[in-house]
């Protein structure tokens, strides 16, 4: 096990010389020999362990034990660059960051603080560079570039004081040995720690001068100090490969400084280089060669350099991403080269087939090579050439051979991947005319792979006939052939699974399958007889092959998911937990995994509360239910603000979590605090992305629209109200108004249907309370309910509310008496009335005011405030309001008599004075006059029971609660069972009538209601 190489592109003598310091590498000892084999079968978790667990243990070996720190360091950055974590990338790098400071601080002058200190400024470079590359790219948002720019100049200079002091140390070190007698032929270590000292130092100087603008003098100055510093290293150490290596930097300086005559006199000592161990920069200065002959219009030279470099370079070498750059270069210059040469058709014709022959070499693994490269192709549209030698323009001709079946299938290709991009690009009405040309290419593309895997032979490598089928795969799946793409990904996942990509092309496979079992689903809702069954177990085979193969790569936790979202929607919960527990605690797909679960589970709760008593589940369940939703929130949660504050971005999952939370601390807790904590946390809240979205990220981008918006404001406003923060609860609620009327502008319909549903969310909240029937909720919905009253109270008495503010409040009042509200008749709740009594007091409010400014209320709403206002004098449950109540109600009949809304307020205001008087029973029954009464809703509606479900059942409802009480007061025995007898024959009819219509949930209510007559009846 060795850590990773101290610099991108360091010198191979030097990266040897210090390799052999490194512990790892050194097998004389038991522990060196121990973490060898672990390295080698990437066993990185026990390692660290092993050796935690040498540094604990008594016997801790003496040659171990001032290291600790250091190797678990080494353990983390090897993890990463082999790519075998068992933390995510960013805790490893963190961790090793903290031991090798740890280390360095304790044991100064151990001799691996060289090491320590390179290792630690190789990993502040890396991130200065990464932060210098997001920079300069075209997707970052402009006002962060500039940011981006300093925080990677403040990272590098960072590492340039690691690299100075190991420099020092080398170079203290090398001076010991001279002084000593001693020379580089018998010390080769401690003076390669010099020279790699002085090439990280520049290395990094250069670095530091490509964090200013290119045409600034501050990026001149800094790149020719860097460009001159490089140049003397190169003379100094010129017997060694370090000095070709500072050579090359050099030239590289000089190229990027535009002073070419510079670059091309040390390029051209590179260029004469041969040997294995010169590759690298043998490659690296061909590609500056290249591009310089191509300013000069010398292709001549380039073509001869790339043709020897073809033939001498190894094949492994071709296939790095430097050989994969090279190809790309040199295909640019053939095709700058054809572009000279235009008028010459032959010639034009070699030179572009040479550019697509070298364009066949980059395979799709090179990612950002090879899409460079498939556009240069498509740009290119080479003309083809047939056996004869004759050119075909339009292509028809079919190849004969493998080699011509591949340059068809790369033509093909390009042409897919450019008409895409048109498509992509292009207009909607645009877009249907390029979807036919898309589809054709797509098609002739499948029949060019399918033809060049016909021609294979048994010479041509398995590496090219899978890079073809992974080509087709894509093909496949342009042209919705999901099923066919996802089979082939798998064959080629699971049959070469010992190839490098053979993880990702799984990856792939499983997230095609997982696109079929959407569409299957989809499908499903509407025709039962599609069965995504098959495509689950597909799944799930491949799941299970991914975990066997492949369980501490990152591509195990990634199937993971996905199975998990694919068990949740078919609806087995069971297998969750599973699922989950098999994701690696510490990595990044673990806080997703905890996300979606507790989401699913807080999803299930809400919908298994909304259920008939008789199908929700128990008590017990929902409760272990609710818990295992906020145990996964806030562990996903918890887990997913770090990676945030380690640079992942936020994405929208994780702010819906965090706004669930919150509803479960605010809703089923009363825990105003811990809810506020959620909506408001500085990283993850819904408050805090609404009020000042991250600067790289839209609410879109978050799927936060209006609607969702709203609820969070809505839910803030409860929370502050709830607290007793009534100045915020104020503010806002003025916020919330603001944001309705920017984006709905003077909407009032929108802001009184907002003001209304978040009188419904509060009456909701109140029943859920009251449902637990302990006492400690009891006095929970009293401290809710006053904590709005007395924020009602407040907003009444300014003098600048609009109608839809007042409203609001007598709506939100009447909510709060409904909340309350006590089904029992035989304990009336005082308490509701006092909320009853408040939104009449402040519909009256209303009324006053239309009386002075007519104005002033929205058209048509006046009828609706004078029946808000009946329904809350009728609920206060006293007399005197309920006949005012009768008296508004009748008005409005006069007016419009078919208002079927206010028959049944009409009809529930006699029910309720039936308390007081018998005979308002029987008119609330009966009617009169303009009155339907309970008997004529039931008649007008019973024509359309389907359209108006609601309000005929709740009229036999309440038809036979009447008769209930009429039969309660009547003293003569004989009349009291035959109006019992009677509504119980009534009630057995309509079951018969109606046996089809019935929802479940009505019909159990006049069930229960049949059950109290039969009761009476002494049945």
């Amino acid at each position: 096990m060795r850590p990773t190489s101290l610099i991108n592109n360091c010198t191979a003598l030097v990266f040897i010389l210090i390799l052999q310091t490194f512990s790892f590498a050194q097998p004389q000892s038991r522990w060196r020999v121990m973490l060898l084999t672990l390295d080698e079968r990437g066993y990185y978790d026990t390692a660290f362990n092993y050796v935690q667990w040498l540094g604990q243990s008594a016997g801790c070996p003496a040659d171990l034990s001032e290291q600790i720190d250091y190797q678990l360091g080494l353990i983390h950055i090897e993890a990463v660059r082999k790519n075998r974590m068992f933390l995510n990338r960013a805790e490893h790098l963190r961790a090793a960051r903290t031991l090798f400071t740890k280390f360095l601080t304790e044991h100064p002058d151990n001799e691996f603080v060289f090491e320590a200190n390179t290792t630690l400024g190789e990993l502040l470079l890396d991130d200065g560079r990464n932060e210098l590359t997001r920079s300069t790219m075209d997707v970052t948002p402009t006002t962060e570039r500039e940011p981006l720019r300093l925080s990677a100049r403040n990272k590098i200079e960072s590492a340039l004081l690691y690299f100075e002091t190991a420099d020092k140390l080398a170079v203290t070190a090398a001076r010991k040995i001279l002084d000593a007698g001693g020379s580089p032929d018998n010390n080769p270590v401690p003076f390669g720690r010099v020279i790699a000292g002085k090439m990280l130092v520049n290395i990094t100087k250069l670095e530091l001068a490509r964090t200013f603008p290119q045409n600034s003098g501050e990026f001149k100055t800094r790149m020719q100090a860097a460009a001159a510093d490089f140049a003397k290293l190169g003379t100094k150490y010129i017997e060694y490969a370090a000095g070709f290596d500072a050579k090359l930097y050099a030239a590289k300086a000089y190229h990027e400084l535009g002073d070419f005559k510079e670059s091309r006199v040390l390029v051209s000592e590179l260029n004469v280089l041969s040997g294995d161990e010169f590759t690298r920069i043998i490659t690296e200065s061909l590609i500056l060669t290249i591009d310089m002959n191509t300013r000069d219009g010398n292709f001549a030279d380039s073509i001869e350099r790339i043709k020897r470099w073809d033939e001498t370079v190894p094949r492994m070498y071709k296939e790095s991403r430097g050989g994969q750059t090279l190809y790309l270069e040199a295909a640019k210059m053939y095709a700058a080269y054809a572009e000279s040469v235009k008028g010459n058709k032959a010639e034009h014709s070699r030179a572009i087939q040479s550019a697509v022959a070298l364009l066949r070499q980059i395979h799709p693994q090179s990612q950002n090579v090879y899409r460079d490269a498939q556009q240069l192709l498509s740009t290119i549209r080479p003309s083809r050439q047939t056996d004869n030698g004759n050119v075909s323009e339009n292509g028809t001709d079919k190849p004969k051979t493998f080699n011509e079946a591949l340059e068809r299938v790369a033509d093909e290709f390009g042409t897919l991947m450019a008409v895409r991009n048109d498509m992509l690009s292009a207009t909607d009405s645009a877009r249907a005319e390029i979807q036919k040309s898309f589809t054709e290419a797509a098609a002739r593309c499948r029949d060019a792979i399918d033809n060049a895997l016909r021609l294979r032979d048994a010479d041509v490598p398995i590496t090219d006939v899978n890079r073809l089928r992974l080509q087709l795969v894509s093909v496949y799946n342009i042209l919705d052939m999901k099923n066919e793409a996802a089979l082939l990904a798998d064959f080629l996942a699971q049959r070469y699974s010992g190839e490098p990509d053979a993880d990702q092309t799984a990856s792939l496979a499983m997230r095609l399958y997982r696109s079929l079992f959407v569409d299957e689903m989809a499908a499903y809702k509407t025709n039962p007889a599609r069965d995504p069954s098959a495509i689950v177990e597909q799944m799930n085979r491949l799941a299970n092959f991914v975990m066997t193969r492949w369980r501490d790569r990152d591509v195990a936790s990634e199937v993971t998911l996905i199975r998990l979202d694919t068990e949740i929607e078919s609806g087995n919960y069971g297998i969750v937990k599973t699922l989950l527990d098999a994701i690696p605690a510490d990595s990044n797909a673990k806080a997703v995994g905890l996300l979606r679960v507790g989401q699913t589970y807080w999803n299930k709760f809400t919908r298994d509360l909304r259920l008939p008593e008789n199908e929700r589940p128990a008590k017990h369940e929902l409760e272990t239910l609710l818990e295992s939703a906020r145990n996964s929130l806030e562990a996903g949660l918890n887990r997913k603000r770090e990676l945030i504050s380690n640079g992942e971005p936020l994405d929208g999952q994780t702010v819906h979590a965090a706004f669930a939370l919150a509803q479960i601390c605010m809703n089923l807790d009363d825990k105003p605090d811990e809810a506020s904590r959620w909506l408001n946390d500085p990283t993850l809240g819904a408050m805090t992305v609404i009020r000042q979205p991250p600067t790289d990220t839209t609410l879109s981008d978050l799927k936060i629209d209006a609607n969702i918006k709203l609820n969070v404001m809505m839910l803030e406003l409860r929370v502050l109200v709830s607290a007793g923060n009534l100045d915020a609860a104020e503010q806002a609620m003025n916020e919330l108004e603001t944001i309705i009327k920017n984006e709905h502008g003077d909407n009032d319909q929108k802001l009184t249907a907002v003001y209304i549903l978040l009188g419904r969310q509060l009456e909701e909240q109140l029943h859920d309370l009251r449902e637990n029937g302990e006492q400690e909720q009891v006095t929970k919905v009293e401290k809710v309910a006053n904590g709005f009253s007395m924020f009602l109270q407040r907003i009444r008495g300014r003098d600048n509310n609009t109608f839809q503010t007042l409203y609001w409040i007598a709506d939100t009042y009447y909510r709060l008496g409904s909340g309350l509200l006590n089904d029992s008749d035989n304990n009336e709740n005082i308490k509701s009335s006092t909320y009853f009594k408040g939104a009449a007091a402040t519909y009256k409010t209303i009324i006053q005011k239309i009386k002075t400014d007519p104005t002033w209320l929205p058209m048509g709403a006046e009828n609706t405030v004078n029946l808000r206002l009946a329904e809350s004098l009728r609920n206060i449950g006293e007399r005197e309001p309920a006949e005012e109540s009768l008296r508004l109600l009748n008005s409005i009949l006069t007016e419009n008599e078919l208002r079927i809304d206010v028959q049944v307020e009409t009809a529930k205001t006699y029910q309720t004075l039936g308390k007081y008087e018998t005979a308002m029973l029987y008119k609330a029954i009966t009617g009169d006059k303009k009155v339907w009464g309970w008997n004529g809703i039931i008649k007008r509606t019973s024509t359309n029971v389907e359209r108006f479900k609601e309000i005929y059942y709740d009229a036999y409802e309440n038809k036979m609660q009447c008769i209930l009480k009429i039969a309660d007061k009547e003293t003569d025995k004989t009349k009291r069972e035959k109006l019992l007898n009677s509504a119980n024959t009534e009630l057995n009819h309509q079951k018969t009538l109606r046996q089809n219509q019935t929802s479940e949930p009505l019909q159990q209510k006049l069930e229960h209601t049949q059950k109290k007559i039969q009761q009476a009846i002494g049945k």
